[in-house]
């Protein structure tokens, strides 16, 4: 798939992106641009707007009139669509700022607390079963846990090389160059063909912000927040479970993958 110049600019590398992200990044593309016409409207707005509708999303889960699960589903994945397009629209506007990649960051943390919250207490006020509380509180102790995860290894790297930010930061764009060629090229054979399935998809399996947004959405639209939960609960439990013994091990080994991006 050839990916246009201005695409590159203004979608972030998929290196770092999840199936989810494939979804959302489109979408947000097709509306960035008239957005960014609007002279009063930067990216910490639509930050904050993405936030209340995620936030109003989530507890429209637990509210008991018609509907209300089809509301919140809905406003959750306008959510989860905004998350997109702030970070969309201050590359194409230029109004970078340092205090809205952080809000953008902390307030992602907060969307998958109240998400999960609310779902597990949904389930748990329609079916009297606490395991739902249970299911929401591992979701999010395990998300939580994965990001600590992240930070530590970095702190330990950081001990132990303290170039490592540096070479870490010529890896990425060392690795964003390489996707970005990768998504400009067509496969010659059937195995380069594998090769480059497997390197735009391998984090498939994988389950972060855009992925606990579009299950609970769909659990949400279809009345399965239950299925919805047991999924994001059991995902985040495997993850960070590998992401403990690989990171311990490539630390043990000093091993040169830590010099890509860490992903969660």
């Amino acid at each position: 798939m050839k990916r246009s110049e201005d695409q590159i600019r203004v979608v972030k590398s998929t290196y770092y992106s999840n199936w989810g992200d494939r979804i959302g990044y489109p979408i947000a593309s097709s509306i960035v641009k008239p957005l960014a016409k609007i002279s009063f409207l930067t990216p910490n707005h639509i930050t904050l707007i993405s936030f209340a509708s995620f936030a109003l999303g989530s507890l429209f889960l637990v509210l008991q009139f018609p509907i209300h699960l089809i509301i919140g589903g809905i406003m959750i994945f306008l959510g989860y669509i905004g998350d997109d397009v702030d970070g969309q629209l201050a590359r194409i506007t230029k109004k970078y700022s340092v205090i809205g990649d952080y809000m953008d960051k902390v307030l992602d943390i907060l969307k998958i607390f109240l998400v999960t919250f609310f779902s597990g207490l949904a389930v748990y006020l329609q079916t009297g079963n606490i395991i739902y509380l249970i299911l929401g509180f591992v979701s999010c102790f395990m998300f939580n846990y994965r990001y600590y995860m992240k930070l530590e290894t970095m702190f330990s790297a950081i001990s132990n090389d303290p170039k490592f930010l540096d070479k870490s930061a010529e890896k990425r764009k060392a690795l964003e160059y390489e996707m970005d060629v990768l998504y400009a090229k067509k496969a010659s054979s059937f195995r380069e063909a594998l090769r480059f399935f497997w390197i735009k998809n391998r984090t498939l399996f994988l389950v972060d912000e855009a992925e606990f947004a579009i299950f609970i959405a769909i659990g949400a639209l279809l009345n399965h927040l239950n299925i919805a939960l047991w999924i994001i609960a059991i995902g985040q439990t495997v993850i960070a479970f590998w992401r403990l013994f690989e990171r311990g091990s490539q630390l043990k080994a000093k091993s040169p993958e830590l010099l890509r991006p860490l992903r969660k």
